[in-house]
């Protein structure tokens, strides 16, 4: 049972606004995160429920889990990355680039056992007092985990950014397609983040 949708993996920022568009009006759409989306309004109009619903509870459960999209989450150390000039880590007047994520909607379909997640991830990447412009690779990182512990899909997701020359910011966005088993109840989630450097 379908959830809404947009396909490829990686997308230009405009094809990009072209996904969030496609997830206005879609309830699920919306992770959790800890940014505020302000650009994208999700909306559903409360539904009655039937007084006599002839299905049995276990019917009415598996209903409810093919239209279940697991919600997105930041990993606690991993919402943003800093690129310090080398042998300045730590000191902020020795920032490079600070990179920093900022909406991920998505959609999700059910079928025949099998989850297809397509996650739309979005950020920038701002030029710091001994920055400039060029392009910079992030170390972005998703999981898919289940259960608090089970890592169910495990995806490294390098991404290149550039600020061009007179900006001090650069865009960047792309889409993922996750593909996993469907979960016997709702306890899967969606972790992204920055791994950071030790």
């Amino acid at each position: 049972m379908g959830k809404g949708g947009f396909a490829g993996k990686t997308t230009a920022p405009h094809h990009f606004a072209l996904i969030l568009a496609s997830c206005l009006g879609l309830a699920a759409c919306l992770g959790t995160t800890k940014y505020p989306l302000d650009q994208i309004q999700a909306s559903a109009e409360p539904v009655e429920a039937d007084e006599e619903d002839a299905r049995s509870p276990r019917e009415r459960a598996i209903a409810n889990l093919q239209d279940y999209c697991p919600p997105v989450e930041v990993r606690v150390d991993g919402p943003a990355y800093v690129v310090y000039e080398r042998g300045g880590e730590g000191e902020p007047s020795r920032i490079r680039y600070q990179a920093t994520l900022s909406q991920f909607p998505r959609a999700c379909t059910d079928n025949a056992g099998i989850l297809t997640i397509r996650l739309g991830i979005a950020g920038f990447l701002l030029s710091g007092p001994r920055g400039g412009p060029g392009s910079v690779t992030v170390p972005l990182h998703l999981q898919v985990i289940q259960d608090n512990d089970v890592v169910v899909l495990d995806r490294p997701l390098p991404t290149a950014i550039t600020i061009a020359p007179g900006a001090i910011r650069g865009e960047f966005s792309r889409v993922e397609e996750l593909v996993v088993p469907s979960p016997p109840r709702e306890n899967m989630r969606v972790v992204i983040g920055f791994d950071q450097p030790r």
